[in-house]
């Protein structure tokens, strides 16, 4: 009986044990993960240390699997004295356990994790976390974890798959998204160009990734001399004064659109809401655009160039959802992967952009955080080496805020970093071990929750570098600026109120950190926003700061004193006061 009740409880650890990654080679941790070879009498040690009574083996297991230092378990399943370890859960740091029994009548279920092969390869090095003694090896610890490499280099392929000419787009009526409102008979250029690269391949720095999907970016000039007034004045026009004012081509800077700027702004839209559980979305919304939130179009006439990009599997980027695996995915042998085991994001035609698709492949080993990093990465190497900007600035919302954030710690030829609504430090990490919520969409208010794939605190990246380590690498340079901007109260996530405490203590970290480091700076304001947008306080801020880049003498600290609109003012104390 008790052999068979040991037999029971040990085979449903199987299904009900949590799926815990062991960090740095991607294998689940279960019952599979540990071994076992005697499960009637698997004795305590001294280093062992009890972690709590009355406990299912099944739970038992599961917390060994979730700490990091935890290589055995035992549980307690029954005894002829009652009063003896009932249900006991032993968690223990020791390489093996013992099986000489505590007493001849115990009965305890547990194993000791064995080594593990990641699938026929080597395992990947053990990530080291960043504890500030050395940002710049942060940096390349960083990198290589990203892209796969050896070198701590990124990626160094300049020039796109494919370049189409857009140059007949054209703007018609008052700003608006796409091609605008339509409303007047006014129509402008944008001088559009679509350029496309294929991510995931071999070479250029990174090992061959699972995976190849496309990454689409819509680039487009300043229009400042060509774009219409903003709207028809009182009684302007025939017959009726209903259309805007139109500069034609004898106004000055009429042909702005066919030189280039000196600035590019790389603006990443993140996340379409084209996605999502409602029907309407997927069949009415059309995401693959250029201009796809009107920001485009604003950053063109106000005078810069522009780089506009979105997420993977997402507007010019999205796949189809039940052919997500037969059009994408690639036969790896010498990693396991068969894209035969392959999960499709879903069993009809309907669009999803669902980023859970990549955990299959980061479970085999893949490093999927370079599908959403590698296109930014790519579009900047062409930026710099091939169209010859000066000024590299780049801004976005949302999961677009998000990438902005870590490509910023990526690549130091990122200037000016502007993400909105896209972080906070919400979960822990060794350089920073203090943390605040992502409200109001992490409303349980815990530690890592609300966000996407992405941002879940269990990707291996988050290992090497949390939030705060991000935020110092985003200006570590003396040049370089980041400045994050966050909503009061936001409709989505992040939002400022009631943290205001937590924000200044972040920023007081990260600050510290860079004037240890004779770096740039970064700071958080807020304003009082109450949706998730782009909004126009946002972008008053956005080109205050790319105008003081501009300058001669570029940002300078005292810059960050008075940010418009700024109701946080976590500015330096010594050049605020």
């Amino acid at each position: 009986m008790a052999t068979a009740l040991r037999y029971l409880l040990f085979s449903s650890l199987l299904i009900v044990a949590s799926p815990n990654k062991e960090r740095g080679h991607g294998r689940v941790c279960d019952a599979s993960s540990f071994s076992v070879a005697n499960l009637s009498a698997l004795a305590m040690q001294g280093q062992d240390k009890m972690w709590k009574a009355n406990t299912t083996a099944a739970l038992c297991l599961q917390q060994c699997c979730a700490s990091s230092s935890c290589t055995a378990w035992n549980h307690h399943l029954s005894s002829i004295d009652e009063t003896h370890h009932p249900g006991e859960c032993w968690l223990s740091d020791a390489q093996t356990i013992s099986a000489v029994p505590s007493l001849p009548v115990d009965v305890w279920v547990g194993g000791a994790r064995v080594p593990v092969s990641c699938y026929g390869r080597p395992c990947a090095t053990p990530i080291t976390p960043c504890n500030g003694s050395n940002y710049t090896q942060c940096r390349d610890n960083l990198i290589k974890h990203v892209f796969n490499t050896t070198t701590g280099t990124l990626p160094s392929r300049s020039t796109p798959d494919y370049i189409e000419d857009w140059q007949n787009w054209s703007m018609h009526g008052l700003p608006g998204p796409g091609q605008g409102t339509g409303v007047g008979n006014v129509s402008w250029r944008m001088a559009l160009k679509k350029l496309v690269w294929t991510i995931g391949k071999e070479g250029y720095g990174m090992r061959e990734g699972m995976l190849r999907l496309n990454a689409t970016v819509w680039y487009s000039r300043n229009t400042s001399g060509a774009a219409p007034s903003n709207s028809p004045p009182a009684g302007y026009g025939t017959p009726t004064g209903d259309s805007p004012h139109c500069p034609t081509k004898t106004f000055p800077g009429y042909d702005s659109y066919n030189q280039q700027s000196d600035t590019l702004v790389i603006h990443h839209n993140g996340h379409s809401p084209c996605s999502g559980s409602v029907p309407a979305r997927k069949t009415n919304c059309t995401d693959c655009t250029p201009n796809y939130d009107t920001v485009q179009d604003w950053l063109n006439e106000v005078g810069y160039d522009v780089f506009e990009m979105a997420m993977p599997l997402h507007g010019c980027n999205r796949i189809v959802a039940n052919t997500s695996c037969p059009l994408h995915c690639v036969d790896n042998p010498a990693r396991g992967f068969d894209c035969n085991k392959c999960s499709n994001i879903g069993s009809d035609a309907s669009l999803d952009g669902s980023h859970q698709w990549f955990e299959q492949f980061e479970e085999f080993g893949d490093d999927v955080m370079r599908y959403f990093l590698e296109p930014v990465i790519l579009a900047i190497n062409y930026a710099v080496n091939v169209l010859k900007y000066k000024h590299i600035i780049m801004i976005g919302l949302s999961g677009g805020g998000w990438t902005t954030t870590i490509s910023a710690a990526l690549d130091k030829r990122i200037t000016l970093s502007i993400p909105i609504a896209g972080s906070v430090p919400k979960f822990a990490s060794k350089l920073y071990t203090k943390w605040i919520p992502d409200l109001p969409e992490g409303s349980t208010q815990q530690q890592g929750t609300g966000g996407d794939f992405e941002q879940n605190m269990a990707r291996p990246m988050y290992s090497a570098c949390g939030w705060a380590c991000l935020y110092v690498l985003a200006a570590l340079e003396p040049d370089r600026t980041s400045l994050q901007m966050l909503h009061e109260h936001d409709s989505c996530c992040f939002a400022t109120s009631g943290l205001h405490d937590g924000i200044a203590e972040y920023n007081s970290f990260v600050q510290g950190e860079l004037v240890k480091e004779k770096g740039g700076w970064f700071q958080t304001a807020a304003n009082w926003g109450n949706f998730h947008e782009v909004n126009y306080r946002d972008k008053t801020t956005i080109g205050t700061m790319i105008e003081r880049l501009r300058r001669s003498r570029g940002i300078e600290r005292y810059h960050f004193c008075d940010l418009p609109f700024d109701i946080l003012h976590n500015g330096p104390s010594n050049l605020c006061n």
